[in-house]
């Protein structure tokens, strides 16, 4: 994301900052589970240290406002955007941002959704079409911001470049930076005036939530990826999805 604040630099007022929050269901019911959620996350955290290696606190920290568990929705936030009334709003991964901001800020609300819209929404949404072998729809959408999950007019797709030794983790980074990407493209062009195309979008596809995502989801997972997942996607000429590039 903050590829985004470097390519802009002075054009940027704020960074609201969410605090990850971390729930029960993050701790496995066994040895099994434990062990299951140690793989995933640490793989998680191996990935992301090769793909990102930076520090925005050391660039953006004057510009960084943490506003804790989803605190983009509180009343303080609220009243500073209504100040500040900025030309455009970029987001990305925070919670769901309630109508009251929305409203405020019509066609000025840009979303980076990682997924491919309408195909999968939700949670995981780059996680799920490994899981049941459709890494067609493994990517990034930039869209609008509606009061819907992920169903805001789509303006472009980003599709990372899958290879045989990748992993879950490794195919996320990648659909983020591409993701990013788009992102930066499509605000320089709204910043500069140009015409954004942006196309309804035409179906609701498969919707994931964060309860989905399981210990015992991740088990029969490991499998199918141990048993060449990924090798087998690569070897077959499958259709790509309509896609807004």
């Amino acid at each position: 994301m903050f590829k985004i604040v470097e390519a802009f630099g002075e054009c940027v007022v704020k960074i609201y900052s969410e605090a990850k929050e971390y729930v029960a269901r993050d701790i496995g019911k066994n040895e099994e589970e434990n062990e299951i959620l140690n793989w995933h996350f640490n793989l998680r955290d191996k990935m992301e240290k090769k793909y990102f290696i930076f520090d925005p606190q050391i660039k953006f920290g004057h510009l960084i406002v943490e506003c804790g568990i989803k605190g983009i929705n509180k009343p303080e936030v609220i009243e500073e955007l209504k100040e500040s009334n900025p030309d455009l709003i970029l987001v990305y991964g925070s919670s769901l941002i309630k109508n009251e901001i929305i409203e405020l800020f019509p066609n000025r609300i840009i979303n980076l959704h990682l997924g491919l819209s309408p195909y999968y929404r939700g949670s995981g949404t780059n996680f799920w079409p490994i899981y049941n072998e459709e890494l067609q729809y493994v990517g990034a959408t930039i869209h609008y911001l509606n009061a819907g999950i992920d169903l805001g007019d789509i303006i472009k797709h980003g599709v990372p470049e899958i290879k045989q030794d990748d992993n879950q983790h490794s195919i996320g980074c990648k659909a983020i930076i591409t993701g990013i990407e788009k992102m930066i493209s499509v605000a320089q062009d709204i910043l500069l005036g140009k015409k954004i195309e942006s196309v309804k979008i035409w179906g609701k596809g498969k919707l994931y939530l964060r309860k989905d995502f399981t210990s015992q989801t991740l088990i029969k997972f490991k499998k199918k990826l141990e048993q060449g997942l990924i090798k087998k996607y690569l070897s077959q000429n499958i259709e790509k999805p309509k896609l807004i590039l």
